[in-house]
């Protein structure tokens, strides 16, 4: 059985949001309640962190960015801002798990998306990075692979958003590292600039 994801001040309204995903049923990934995963962290954070979908030790744990691939992330993370995941916010399109990790369809992105679209106008987070190609396909509403995407500014209804490669991605393609990190750099100079 999944645990409850934790918040940190987290807005009744966001709980309510929680609520319905957990009693969602549109898409066929509904019949895993037990992997069903949340947003978590600080909501105060104005960085939020998108990837694509919750893999099967996200869902048993009903937090996202676990296992080896989250880990990476967020060890880059706090290399580049001191700051460690309890401080900053992180979720995913998808909510469920799909299974054998594969990435989530497009009908179950577009089941799923209004979740995510409607907790950024509860959250209001200042700056969006979106992680891989399903994610950023998704909130872009483009076609374009991620690194075509990636490394610019975009703008997301009046907020900044960046997409940069999944951490799964870059474990397996090292040599992308390299651009990652300078992704990772824009990230900061942002945040720090909001922050004066």
């Amino acid at each position: 059985m999944s645990q409850q994801p934790q918040y940190f001040g987290e807005p009744e309204s966001t709980k309510r949001l929680g609520t319905r995903v957990s009693g969602c049923g549109v898409c066929p990934l509904n019949n895993r309640i037990n992997y069903r995963v949340n947003s978590f962290g600080d909501p105060r954070s104005p960085v939020w962190w998108v990837g694509e979908a919750p893999g099967k030790e996200e869902g048993e744990s009903g937090e996202p960015f676990l296992g080896k691939s989250g880990k990476f992330h967020w060890r880059q993370v706090a290399l580049i801002s001191g700051r460690q995941k309890e401080s900053m916010y992180t979720g995913n399109i998808v909510r469920c798990w799909p299974e054998g990790n594969r990435t989530p369809t497009k009908k179950e992105t577009q089941c799923c998306i209004g979740f995510l679209e409607e907790e950024i106008r509860l959250i209001d987070p200042s700056i969006l990075v979106v992680m891989g190609n399903c994610a950023a396909q998704a909130l872009t509403r483009s076609a374009r692979k991620i690194s075509e995407l990636r490394g610019r500014w975009l703008d997301y209804q009046g907020r900044r958003l960046m997409a940069t490669f999944h951490p799964a991605f870059l474990l397996r393609n090292p040599e992308a590292k390299r651009e990652a990190w300078e992704d990772l750099k824009k990230i900061r100079q942002e945040y720090d600039g909001q922050e004066k």
